[in-house]
């Protein structure tokens, strides 16, 4: 990720917008529209007067029409408050085009445009712990301090999704865990984030390589966070069994997600950086 490529891309995503797809509850004051209710140009509604109103929100045409006094309702604004979960196990280390550089590069376009739009952006990196980088950071220029950490991040270690829990990740806000899945405790860790009230989006990245391989012949498999290894012929016959595996795995995960009101998202690294956080945004 040189610099030519980054400013490029964040060109390239900088017509993005993040929506979440639940009213804010709590959050200092910001753009975006919250349950409560407060100033802002979306008017909301009448309601009759009541002693220590502001007298500026006094509809005097509505008394001119009515003799009564009624105070203009505003859609209360706050700031959306966005955790981004970035799977940093040896695993991502994989593949062409490679999970680690799509993975990285998503991550940092959703937190370009978390700080562009002026709302505030905590950022974790998990394998078997779970490490924050930037918590409730604000402003642009946050962005590019983030840009220097994300670089210096190395994959190691297992995927260990409970560690999520740890993250402390529970109030009100969105969401989004980039990731692989090649781990045990999504369940735990989406009910985890669900239950504090957020908007969870699931980004989950593979790379062609593992959902439709080509290769023939003897292999050996080994897997990258475990060691384990594994002799493999490679045909016809079982890579059609290994693509019913990788489906039903894909599935499951899926199900898992929309069991809970998670917004999954499938993608592929041979799809481009724009693209990937274009889906996780909702945009397409």
């Amino acid at each position: 990720m040189n610099n030519l490529s980054i400013d490029q891309f964040l060109k390239e995503i900088d017509h993005l917008v993040l929506f979440s797809r639940k009213r804010l509850i709590k959050g200092a004051a910001g753009n975006r529209r919250g349950k409560g209710r407060g100033i802002s140009l979306d008017f909301y509604g009448h309601r009759g007067y009541l002693p220590g109103d502001d007298i500026r929100r006094v509809d005097w045409k509505a008394y001119s029409r009515t003799g009564n006094v009624y105070v203009r309702e505003y859609t209360e604004e706050r700031q959306l408050q966005v955790n981004i979960i970035l799977d940093s196990s040896v695993s991502m280390d994989f593949g062409n085009p490679n999970k680690w550089t799509a993975a990285r590069k998503a991550a940092l376009g959703l937190s370009y445009i978390t700080l562009k739009q002026g709302d505030k952006l905590s950022f974790c990196a998990l394998n078997d712990q779970i490490r924050i980088i930037q918590k409730q950071a604000g402003g642009k220029e946050s962005f590019y301090q983030l840009l220097r950490e994300v670089r210096e991040l190395k994959p190691a270690g297992q995927t260990v999704l409970k560690g999520i829990i740890d993250s402390k990740q529970s109030g009100p806000g969105m969401t989004f865990l980039i990731s692989d899945l090649f781990g045990d405790g999504l369940p735990e860790a989406l009910d985890h984030l669900c239950f504090g009230g957020q908007d969870v989006v699931v980004l989950h990245l593979l790379s062609p390589q593992e959902t439709n391989p080509d290769y023939e012949g003897e292999f050996k498999f080994i897997d990258l966070e475990t060691g384990e290894a594994r002799p493999v012929y490679l045909d016809q016959r079982t890579r059609a069994i290994y693509r019913v595996k990788v489906n039903e795995f894909i599935q499951n995960c899926r199900t898992i997600c929309h069991r809970r009101d998670v917004r999954y998202v499938f993608g592929s690294t041979g799809k481009s950086a724009v693209s990937l956080v274009a889906a996780a945004a909702g945009i397409v």
